[in-house]
């Protein structure tokens, strides 16, 4: 299942070159706004997002958006890649990204409903292609237990460069 993935960056590379093209307006701020602005912490020191984080989600954003794929069974062929998947039990959209750990996982994941939220308040009209509601499933206690810490009262959308400075007051 290789080839898939390489594919899809391959694509991806393409599609940056090309300034995200076939993104809303919305996608394209917060996409600007991660990788191509300078970010300043309260502490004075400079924040950039990693590459990892970078190509998962622009990966995300290039295969649900810009492709319209939510299924494995519909991004193998649309990328022309042969896999032994039953069309008929491949129901449900699957994304995943294979990050080590210490890879910044939880920046994708606030990334990911950053991008989800603000392109169903700026975007859609009762459109159920985007949300603003979102249940994180964590695998132990010990991720449990930092994806509360990360998430709760939304500290790491304060602490972190998540949401355009103009956009800080409609988040929710």
């Amino acid at each position: 299942m290789t080839l898939l993935p390489y594919k899809i960056k391959q694509a991806i590379e393409t599609w940056r070159n090309k300034d995200y093209e076939g993104v809303s307006p919305t996608t394209k701020r917060l996409l600007e706004f991660w990788f191509k602005e300078e970010h300043l912490l309260e502490d004075g020191s400079f924040f950039n997002f990693w590459r990892c984080q970078r190509e998962a989600i622009e990966s995300l954003i290039y295969v649900y958006e810009v492709c319209g794929l939510k299924r494995i069974y519909e991004m193998a062929q649309s990328f022309g890649v042969s896999l032994q998947i039953d069309p008929t039990t491949d129901l449900w959209p699957k994304y995943c990204f294979k990050m080590a750990t210490g890879s910044g996982k939880t920046f994708v994941m606030a990334m990911a409903l950053v991008w989800q939220y603000f392109n169903k308040i700026y975007e859609t009209k009762n459109d159920l292609r985007y949300s603003s509601h979102f249940l994180l499933l964590a695998p132990n206690l010990i991720v449990f237990d930092r994806l509360k810490q990360d998430f709760q009262d939304n500290e790491i959308f304060r602490k972190f460069p998540f949401i355009p400075k103009e956009w800080q007051a409609d988040f929710d």
